[in-house]
């Protein structure tokens, strides 16, 4: 499973502003290795979706480095790209990804990060390493990754 970051400059997008959500926090969670390359930590986050120039709001389950899974009843399309959102808390600034979905099912979709500014895989690490109960291992993935994307871009 190989993935590419394209760092982007930070934006943070407008679209959203007049969306009002309801944010949980949950700091102790358990660790979801299963058989993937990247360690997948639950969470109570919501996140905010662009598909087609439609806004849809869903429930993020858990998420990894590599992308996350997301439960909403809207109708996404498997094959069109997707802005992602991730908001964790009022205090915590959001993660912004484009993502493409690779796994639907109901209400449940897994959806694998293409591209992400530097600011956001930032953020993003440091919330994994909040939530993971092995913070060493969130650092040994992060490590890889960047090199493996360091190499496949040479």
């Amino acid at each position: 499973m190989v993935f590419k970051i394209k760092y982007l400059p930070s934006t943070t997008p407008s679209s959203f502003d007049n969306l009002k959500l309801p944010i949980e926090s949950q700091r102790n969670c358990a660790i979801n290795t299963e058989r993937r390359q990247f360690t997948r930590v639950p969470v109570t986050a919501k996140a905010l979706i662009e598909q087609d120039g439609e806004k849809y709001i869903a429930k993020v389950a858990d998420i990894s480095l590599n992308g996350a899974h997301l439960q909403t009843a809207s109708s996404l399309k498997k094959e069109n790209p997707i802005k992602l959102q991730l908001i964790f808390d009022e205090l915590t600034p959001p993660i912004h990804m484009m993502a493409k979905i690779v796994y639907h099912n109901g209400e449940d979709y897994g959806v694998e990060c293409q591209e992400i500014d530097i600011d956001s895989m930032l953020q993003l690490r440091s919330i994994l390493t909040l939530y993971n109960n092995d913070p060493e291992t969130i650092h040994q993935e992060s490590q890889a990754l960047w090199e493996r994307n360091t190499q496949d871009s040479e």
